[in-house]
C-alpha cells in the first residue's frame, strides 16, 4: 500500500479523504498534518488507518505521495521540509504555478496539479490533473474518486 501524506486539512482534504474510504481505498496509510485540529484529529478519529502528525515534517517523512491543501499565501509552511527524490507531490493549490513550488519540494521532481471539488467526498464531480502521472490516477472522472 502507498502511503499518503496531507500538509493542509481543510474541506478538500476532508472530502479527499472521505471520497479514498467511500471507494475502498480504505487500506492506505494517511497521514494529516496538524493544520485544521479540529478537522484533522476528527478525521483520525474516524479512520482507522489515518494519523494526526504532530508537524508537516513527520507528515512528508512517513507518506510516498504528498499533498499540498495549503492557501499559497501559506506555501511558507514548506520551507525546510525534507521531501525525498522518490516522492510524488501533488499540488491542490490551482492557481499557483507548478514552477513555483519546485524549490519548496525539492528533491521531489515528480509534481502534479489536481484540482478536486468537495463533492468528491461523495464521490461526484470532475478532477482535473495536469499534468497526467502514472502515479496520481483517477479510477472514473464521472466519480470523482483518486484512486492510487
Amino acid at each position: 500500500m502507498v502511503s499518503l501524506g496531507f500538509i493542509g486539512v481543510g474541506a478538500i482534504t476532508d472530502a479527499v479523504v472521505q471520497g479514498l474510504h467511500a471507494a475502498g481505498n480504505a487500506g492506505h496509510e494517511i497521514h494529516l498534518s496538524p493544520r485544521s485540529e479540529a478537522r484533522s484529529r476528527a478525521l483520525a478519529a474516524r479512520y482507522e488507518h489515518v494519523v494526526r502528525e504532530d508537524s508537516n515534517a513527520g507528515v512528508v517523512a512517513k507518506s510516498d505521495i504528498i499533498f499540498l491543501a495549503v492557501r499559497p499565501q501559506q506555501m511558507l509552511e514548506l520551507v525546510g521540509l525534507q521531501f525525498r527524490a522518490e516522492q510524488t507531490v501533488v499540488s491542490f493549490l490551482a492557481g499557483t504555478p507548478i514552477n513555483q513550488l519546485r524549490p519548496f519540494v525539492a528533491p521531489a521532481a515528480r509534481l502534479v496539479r489536481v484540482v478536486p471539488l468537495p463533492c468528491i467526498g461523495l464521490r461526484q464531480g470532475p478532477i482535473l490533473m495536469m499534468p497526467s502521472d502514472p502515479t496520481v490516477e483517477f479510477c472514473s472522472i464521472n466519480s470523482g474518486t483518486l484512486s492510487f
